[in-house]
């Protein structure tokens, strides 16, 4: 009989995580326009905000506690490495695709295993995480700065929630149902995957990124619509 998997993130442990990640996930977003072109710099704030955001948020959580918990951690940790070592080229290119194929292995061990009841919020943040590596990295290879604005969107979605009173923490907002987001966020990966690979225009590197951020935009907007909806009708339904 499978033990009973207790959810550590609490209604109020999560919530205050996720809006101490927001602030303070925005102001390193400021920092790295303002020191994009300092790539040491950059990257030792970009290795310490992911080490000490989700570290943090797998202690409250209780830790790791089925091979997904783990698969997410790993690739969040090999995604941080990749921006620590990356040496431009197919080789390169090609080992940020594995990492980025692990988000499909941790859904399946997540599928064949059972899920944790932290799973979901550690598998979102890490994507969170690895959005805010890529779009760095895009900057850093000469792609307009207004590329951080894509892991900006989450952190803003999460301040304006709370500031009007809305439910922020739900990994699925829409009743359960999380597959637009999971479509924007492999669309996102790929297009920030692209560039990193060498032969491809910096026009149409620039295209595909700006497609992802406009599908970021309606995602993150749509759920807000959504959560606006549903909370002016909770008076009619009591």
């Amino acid at each position: 009989m499978r033990s009973m998997r207790v959810n550590r993130l609490s209604s109020r442990s999560y919530p205050r995580w996720l809006l101490a990640q927001s602030v303070g996930g925005g102001a390193l977003l400021v920092s790295l326009a303002a020191v994009a072109t300092d790539d040491v710099v950059s990257v030792a704030l970009i290795t310490l905000w992911c080490g000490v955001a989700f570290g943090r948020l797998v202690t409250l959580g209780g830790g790791l506690h089925g091979p997904a918990d783990l698969v997410t951690t790993v690739r969040l940790a090999a995604a941080v490495a990749w921006l620590l070592f990356i040496n431009p080229g197919a080789a390169s290119a090609g080992l940020l695709a594995l990492i980025l194929a692990l988000d499909l292995v941790d859904g399946w061990l997540a599928r064949r295993f059972g899920p944790t009841p932290q799973g979901a919020i550690y598998d979102m943040e890490a994507d969170q995480l690895t959005v805010l590596i890529l779009a760095y990295h895009a900057v850093s290879q000469g792609l307009p700065v207004w590329v951080l604005v894509m892991p900006g969107l989450k952190y803003v979605s999460v301040l304006l929630s709370s500031f009007l009173g809305l439910p922020f923490a739900d990994p699925k907002p829409k009743d359960g149902d999380n597959r637009r987001g999971r479509l924007v966020c492999a669309f996102t990966f790929v297009a920030l995957w692209s560039v990193s690979l060498p032969g491809v225009s910096s026009s149409a590197k620039t295209a595909l990124v700006a497609a992802a951020l406009g599908l970021l935009l309606l995602s993150f907007s749509d759920d807000l619509r959504f959560l606006l909806h549903k909370e002016a009708r909770a008076p009619e339904l009591t």
